[in-house]
């Protein structure tokens, strides 16, 4: 009767095994056709907007990444070891940098992020009122992703970026 039993619960743990590994795929699908329909409307969203806009928002993804360069050349090796760390989550490691940034690393971040603020609103100011509408849907759902996808829900992944004060 025990063996019987014994391999009850084994061939249950091999189907339950079995039937997992098959719904992983259906999961990834799910996932993927979500990621697919936002990058369709940002694609279409980008197509509506004016040569000039366009060259705004160009202007801006440069100036981003010379400011993040000149921020990660500031950071010291202790810091560094702290953005490595894989064994903590996003924020962790965004709690734990923010203590040890200096004063400048911080009035660094502080201007960046007052830059980025003022930049975001001269591009709404930019749209008329279809991009406008087409803009606050996208950033609604995508803040309802960031939403799904945050640690409160079970899921580690969270936004990088610069830490704030």
């Amino acid at each position: 009767m025990e063996t019987i039993t014994n391999l009850t619960k084994k061939k249950a743990l091999h189907i339950l095994l079995i039937a997992g590994i098959m719904l992983l795929p259906i999961a990834n699908f799910a996932q993927t056709k979500e990621q697919n329909e936002q990058k369709s409307q940002v694609q279409t969203f980008e197509q509506t907007l004016t040569k000039e806009q366009k060259e705004l928002l160009q202007k801006e993804r440069e100036l981003m990444k010379q400011q993040r360069e000149a921020f990660v050349k500031t950071l010291t090796e202790e810091q560094k070891q702290i953005l490595r760390d894989n064994s903590k989550t996003q924020e962790q490691k965004r709690e734990q940098l923010h203590a040890t940034l200096s004063v400048q690393q911080k009035q660094m971040l502080e201007a960046n992020e007052q830059r980025l603020q003022q930049s975001r609103e001269q591009f709404r100011q930019s749209l008329n009122e279809q991009q406008r509408n087409m803009y606050m849907h996208q950033n609604r759902e995508m803040k309802g992703n960031k939403n799904q996808n945050s640690p409160e829900n079970g899921n580690k992944q969270m936004r990088t970026g610069s830490p704030k004060n």
